[in-house]
């Protein structure tokens, strides 16, 4: 039975006769579990929503950006110039409503998003 238990994902056992303070202890454990996984997949479905309004061209600049690389190298790239790299990363900013693009980079390794 406990076999069965875990493979439908128990997380924990409570053997009989059980405390009272010992169960409760369980289920705040658990709630606390619920309620941190709902937050980060929130926060997920928040950041990849901001994410949804960029360009193809605005996406490749981010994941260079995420990349560590500078407007300089950026625009190293055929046909792209400093402005128009800094152009597009201002653009990012501004539709993913990011505070600066150091924070919507964390936000993005923080939540393991894939450009």
């Amino acid at each position: 039975m406990s076999v069965r238990a875990m493979q439908a994902g128990t997380v924990d056992f409570l053997e009989k006769p059980c405390e009272p303070q010992r169960m409760l202890e369980a289920v705040q454990t658990q709630l606390r579990v619920a309620r941190d996984a709902f937050a980060r997949r929130a926060g997920r479905r928040q950041v990849e929503g901001r994410l949804g309004s960029l360009t193809p061209r605005e996406r490749e600049v981010l994941r260079l950006v995420v990349d560590g690389m500078p407007s300089q190298m950026i625009a190293r790239r055929p046909g792209t110039s400093v402005k128009t790299v800094d152009v597009h990363r201002a653009r990012i900013k501004a539709k993913t409503e990011a505070e600066n693009l150091g924070t919507l980079v964390r936000d993005l390794l923080l939540h393991c998003i894939d450009i």
